[in-house]
């Protein structure tokens, strides 16, 4: 198990001020977390600790849904009906498609 951070400073902009991109990766157990928060044109990504909170909030995110994968506390969706094609009728259909 493992975990990195990385917070990256933009260059800065004319009209906007320095914006931080926060990327993190969670090495779990078979299976690694990614989770990468680009800067926007908003100034919430102006402050650091907003950035890196966005990141981590979404790490919590991620983490909880693998937490319901493991534990089957998903929906199940229902099986979408299923069946076996005996015959195909081409004519009827490129005439009923030529028809529209």
């Amino acid at each position: 198990m493992g975990c990195r951070v990385v917070v990256e400073a933009t260059h800065r902009h004319n009209r906007e001020g320095k914006l931080y991109h926060v990327s993190v990766d969670l090495m779990l157990p078979h299976r690694i977390v990614v989770v990468d928060r680009e800067p926007r044109a908003h100034a919430a990504h102006e402050d650091i600790f907003v950035a890196a909170w966005g990141a981590f909030h979404a790490v919590r995110r991620r983490l909880e849904d693998q937490a319901r994968l493991l534990r089957w506390d998903v929906k199940l969706h229902e099986t979408p009906p299923h069946g076996l094609v005996s015959k195909l009728f081409l004519e009827r259909w490129l005439r009923f498609h030529r028809d529209l």
